[in-house]
């Protein structure tokens, strides 16, 4: 069985799309790094102990890891595009959800700055 090649894209698509990649990455990196600095803030507010801290930070870590799995899935089906936009929604929807305690932890600038410049246009 030979490997199918991809049609290849116009260089102006690629231009933008590594234009879109290395931002989310530089936004997402920004972002994990205001959430390390923040660490001992959020432990103090909620009253958390060194364990309870580790087992929260090991449960985002194993969601990641499921939910990367299910993705791979998604894109096949409908195509990257959609589902980074949906992701992105879901995002800039989040802290909304969240418990009002919670809000100031989340809200970040940056994080609806990335939903909205990163994702795929055109």
């Amino acid at each position: 069985m030979t490997p199918t090649v991809p049609p290849s894209l116009p260089a102006h698509q690629l231009l933008h799309a590594r234009i879109a990649t290395k931002a989310h990455f530089f936004i997402c990196g920004l972002l994990f790094a205001t959430w390390g600095v923040h660490v001992p803030t959020v432990k103090a507010q909620f009253g958390l102990s060194e364990a309870q801290l580790a087992w929260l930070m090991l449960a985002a870590g194993i969601g990641s890891l499921i939910t990367l799995t299910r993705v791979g899935g998604w894109v096949a089906r409908h195509g990257a595009r959609p589902v980074v936009l949906c992701g992105a929604r879901w995002c800039c929807a989040a802290p909304a959800w969240s418990a009002p305690a919670l809000r100031p932890c989340y809200s970040h600038p940056a994080m609806c700055c990335s939903c909205s410049c990163c994702s795929p246009s055109g």
